[in-house]
């Protein structure tokens, strides 16, 4: 009953835990680093969705690494990537995606007789999930990463066996 009235005030934000956040239990600081979403409502009538990462303080209570919303998490993300590439463990499934992806783009490329140098596969399908990517590919992206990433200071940190 009260999940009905509350939904019916158009204030209802669903069960807890219901939600996905992308990039949520990816990174470690002072704990691990979950998510929230905010929902304003634009003057046009539409509504955008925020969503920020910031520490739990499982482990330190005292952590001050600073909120970040998704936006410029996927461009620390991609930038982290491009420098850190051949260091980062990924899983076989997420492999497996971004060989496919690489062989489509260059099969496009080819097709369409564009001259086009590509970067590395894995830096390529980086930067499509973390520029254009929707929020179950970036699930599935972040999922696939073994190596653990800490946030410190605003700054990604990698440590292996995730």
């Amino acid at each position: 009953m009260f999940d009905q009235v509350q939904q019916s005030r158009g204030v209802y934000k669903g069960q807890w835990g219901s939600k996905t956040f992308a990039f949520k239990g990816l990174l470690k600081c002072g704990g691990e680093f979950t998510a929230q979403e905010k929902i304003k409502k634009l003057k046009s009538g539409e509504f955008k969705r925020h969503v920020y990462y910031n520490c739990n303080h499982e482990v330190d209570p005292k952590c001050n690494e600073p909120y970040i919303n998704q936006d410029n998490l996927r461009i620390l993300l991609l930038e982290f990537i491009e420098k850190n590439y051949k260091k980062i463990e990924i899983s076989d499934k997420l492999l497996a995606k971004i060989e496919k992806h690489y062989s489509i783009t260059q099969s496009l490329l080819a097709h369409y007789k564009l001259e086009q140098k590509l970067d590395k596969p894995f830096i390529e399908y980086s930067r499509y999930i973390l520029t254009k990517g929707n929020e179950n590919e970036m699930t599935n992206f972040a999922k696939g990463i073994k190596t653990t990433l800490s946030m410190n200071n605003g700054n990604i940190r990698m440590h292996h066996n995730r």
